[in-house]
Parts: structure tokens; C-alpha cells; sequence
């Protein structure tokens, strides 16, 4: 019979509508508050226009609407899922915007329980509860219900997905299937979601689950790999055979469009290109109006097939890699930089006049303190709490799927809108720093664990530092 969980964790069990009632009184509130916030808040931006790749989504579902299929924009060939949303909505609910923003706000309100479900699994119920009410009120999450990006509905699935994979000791073949099926139509969203299967099914076969090695194995060191059995090899490669169920449709229209494989999407090559090239790399955040374009730089691949370009794309950006070894790590850290930087789409929205109402200075100020403080803290807090928690189920997976999106951004290039994914998962580690003494936290962790957790913090506040200029302007006299 192996160890108890961490101190003060809940056990992880299958009983989702029991844990839902333990949340009682405080949880409800939670829920109906984002509500109420999300919903006025799309009541005073009913005047907003899209801007910029908002209107290009809604573009190209008005495209599959007219019965054009789903297009080549920019380069890009998009995954299908977003824009068949809009396309959804807007032929259901005509080109008012109000309805996408109301089912964005459902599917944002709809994490906050299931925010809860996850932290209370992991840990305890007072930290699944500082967990929702993080997730439900962190300000650039309630800002992209009202945005066209897929970036709401994607957070929704991956956070299904993961949910699967952490609700019991050990992922069964049902658990697997369910989260995998998940994974894929995130992936219908954003492709990133497909590529992570893989790393998932690796973690189910490195360790077993959530709580194989850390809650029920026996006592080893944490650096010790656990054989992969067998059944762990099969449910892993349930995960991934589920995961691809909801994509190989849209890999047979492609392959019937333009007689190529392409799995799911043709946006790797035109990002690497943005991101691997002589210029800098391109950021849309406020306050970066020089990177603003992709200037100079290689010309692009001209093929009239998408899938080619993309093909081309990506040979090219692997060339120039081979070639400029020093250049591409040097902008390691300005990539980084534009990821993780204090500023975020909510700023940039108000500092660029997209809102209908004005903004005064002091308004800038509050806003500005308010959307790139609640990141700094996260942030930290996250990355804090992920190094000095003991033994803590589903850590790996969350260290996994975090070190993926910095790869993935590391290697195309970075700002703030990318990082919205990591935000949930960096908020389940940063409650439990909310919910319990920090004094004996410190002292039972390990020196090396302490080390770790500062080094990570200190790396964030580099980072963050060189980009003060442009987020906390608006402190600086006129």
C-alpha cells in the first residue's frame, strides 16, 4: 500500500457532482460573480468593433458561410474550429456580435467550477476554491470573452482534457479516450493542443497518472523512472488515437483540397518565417509600434499550394537556424521577453483606443496596475509554488505542458496573447501559496527546491524588467 497524499490534499477520486457540491455557497458565488462581471462587461462593449485578426475570423466565416469553405489568409490556412464558431453564430444569430461574446462568457464561466474540480483534486478544498476564484476574476481572461480569439474556448477543452487525465491515481483506458477526444477538438481551435498529445501520452507511460509515482507508488526518488508497463503503453496510446478521432476528418478534406497530407493546419512555416528571419521578430503588444511588421528578412516561399509554402516556410526557417546558430539563441530571451512580459491584449486594447470608452490617465494608470500586476503575481506565485510543493500529482504534466508552450514560442516568437494557455495552469499552482502558511512550506523543502524556486522567480523579474518601459509608461511625468 503505498504513501498518503501530500498533507492537506484531496483524494483524488471519480465523484465530479459530489466534489461539485463541496464547493457549496463560496463556489456559487464565485460563478455567478464572473458571470455578472463577463456579462456587463459585454453589455458595455456591445459598440466594439473587431480590429486586426478579430475581423479576419470573422471574415473568413462569413467565407464559409457563402459557401467559399473554410480559406487560405495571409499564408495561413487556420485550424477550422474557431471560425466555425463565428460561422456558427453568425448563421444562427446574423452579424451582431453579442451572441459569440455570450456563449465566450458561458465557456469562461464554465472553467471556474471545473477550476475548482482540478485544485480540490490536486490539493484541498480552500485551495480549489482560491484557484476558481483566481481563474475567475484575473483580468485578461474576463477581457478575452469579449475578443474574437479562439484563445476562451481552447482554455475551456484543454482544462477538460486535463481534468481526465488528473481525476483518479491512475489514467484508465476510459479516462484516456475522454481526454484525448478533448485534446483533438482543442486542437480544432489551436493546433498546439494535438502536438502536446504526445508529450501526455509519455508522462501516462513514464509514471502511470496524475498520482502513480507521487501518491500511490512507493517511496522513491523523484528522479527515478518507473518502468513503463505495458497497460500504461496501451492507455498512452489510447490518448493518442482519441486525440486525433475529431482532426482526421479535417485531414481528409485537406488531403482532397489540395492533394497533400496536412494533418491539421499550414501556420508553422509563415510563424517560424516571422520568427526565424533577420529582422526581429514581430510583437503586437503596445508600446512595440517598430516590430510591429516583418521588414526585410528572406523573401517568402511563393508556392501556390498552401501545404508547399508551409513546407517551404519551414525549410527555410530550419536553414536559417543552421546558419545563424548565434542570432537565434541571442533572441532566445527578447522571445521570452515578449511572452512573459507585464503587459498584456487588455492594456494594449485600452492604450490603443479599441474600447468605447476613453480612457483618462489615471484610468491607464489603474488598468496598467491592475492587468500587469495580477500576471507579475500569478506568475510568480506559479512558478514558486510549482518548485517548492511536495510531491504533488500532475505536476510533471503541468511542468510539461508549460515547458511546451515556452518551447513552441521560443522557437516561432512570442507576446502576450500566446501565454492566455498557461495562465489556468500556473493559477492551480500559485493557490495553494494563497491558502497556506509559506513559513513551513520553506522549511520542509528541500535546499534545492528553494533554489529553483527563486532562480525561476528572479529569471521572471529579468524579464520583466526589460520590458518596464513600454508597460508602465504611463507612470513616467509627461
Amino acid at each position: 500500500m503505498g504513501p498518503e497524499p501530500a498533507a492537506g490534499a484531496a483524494p483524488l477520486t471519480r465523484a465530479g457532482g459530489h466534489a461539485l457540491v463541496d464547493g457549496g455557497r463560496p463556489l456559487a458565488w464565485l460563478v455567478g460573480g464572473s458571470l455578472a462581471v463577463k456579462l456587463l462587461l459585454v453589455w458595455m462593449v456591445a459598440a466594439m468593433p473587431c480590429s486586426h485578426d478579430q475581423c479576419e475570423y470573422l471574415e473568413l466565416a462569413d467565407g464559409i458561410l457563402a459557401g467559399r469553405g473554410l480559406q487560405v489568409h495571409d499564408g495561413y490556412l487556420w485550424p477550422p474550429g474557431y471560425i466555425g464558431f463565428l460561422a456558427l453564430c453568425r448563421g444562427l444569430f446574423g452579424a451582431d456580435l453579442t451572441a459569440p461574446r455570450l456563449l465566450q462568457v458561458l465557456a469562461s464561466t464554465a472553467c471556474v467550477p471545473l477550476m475548482f474540480l482540478i485544485g480540490r483534486r490536486l490539493f484541498d478544498r480552500r485551495t480549489g476554491l482560491a484557484a476558481a476564484a483566481a481563474f475567475a476574476f484575473y483580468p485578461n481572461l474576463v477581457a478575452f470573452t469579449h475578443y474574437f480569439w479562439p484563445s476562451t474556448l481552447y482554455i475551456l477543452w484543454l482544462l477538460l482534457a486535463f481534468h481526465f487525465l488528473v481525476r483518479s491515481h491512475r489514467v484508465s483506458p476510459r479516462d484516456a479516450v475522454a481526454a484525448g477526444l478533448w485534446l483533438g477538438v482543442a486542437a480544432l481551435f489551436k493546433g498546439q493542443a494535438l502536438y502536446f498529445a504526445p508529450l501526455a501520452a509519455a508522462w501516462i507511460a513514464w509514471c502511470g497518472g496524475a498520482g502513480a509515482r507521487e501518491v500511490e507508488a512507493a517511496p522513491v526518488a523523484e528522479s527515478t523512472p518507473v518502468p513503463a508497463a505495458p497497460g500504461r503503453l496501451v492507455v498512452a496510446a489510447l490518448l493518442v488515437g482519441a486525440t486525433l478521432v475529431p482532426v482526421l476528418p479535417w485531414t481528409v478534406r485537406n488531403a482532397l483540397t489540395y492533394h497533400r497530407f496536412l494533418l491539421l493546419d499550414a501556420t508553422t512555416g509563415r510563424n517560424l518565417y516571422i520568427g526565424t528571419n533577420v529582422p526581429p521578430p514581430s510583437n503586437w503588444d503596445y508600446g512595440f509600434d517598430e516590430r510591429r511588421r516583418v521588414h526585410g528578412g528572406r523573401p517568402r516561399c511563393a508556392d501556390a499550394n498552401v501545404v508547399d509554402a508551409d513546407r517551404c516556410e519551414t525549410r527555410n526557417a530550419i536553414r536559417f537556424v543552421l546558419e545563424h546558430p548565434g542570432l537565434t539563441l541571442a533572441r532566445v530571451p527578447m522571445k521570452l521577453a515578449d511572452l512573459l512580459n507585464p503587459s498584456s491584449f487588455l492594456i494594449r486594447h485600452a492604450r490603443l483606443g479599441k474600447y468605447p470608452h476613453v480612457f483618462s490617465r489615471w484610468e491607464i494608470i489603474l488598468l496598467t496596475l491592475m492587468a500587469a500586476g495580477a500576471w507579475m503575481a500569478l506568475a510568480a506565485l506559479g512558478t514558486a509554488g510549482l518548485a517548492l510543493l511536495p510531491r504533488v500529482p500532475g505536476r510533471a504534466l503541468v511542468v510539461t505542458l508549460l515547458a511546451y508552450h515556452l518551447a513552441v514560442h521560443v522557437a516561432t516568437f512570442g507576446m502576450t496573447r500566446f501565454r492566455l494557455p498557461m495562465v489556468p495552469f500556473l493559477v492551480l499552482f500559485a493557490a495553494p501559496l494563497l491558502t497556506r502558511p509559506w513559513g513551513p512550506l520553506l522549511a520542509a523543502a528541500p535546499a534545492w527546491r528553494r533554489a529553483a524556486a527563486l532562480a525561476g522567480v528572479m529569471a521572471l523579474v529579468l524579464l520583466w524588467a526589460s520590458r518596464w518601459r513600454q508597460v508602465f509608461d504611463v507612470l513616467i511625468p509627461a
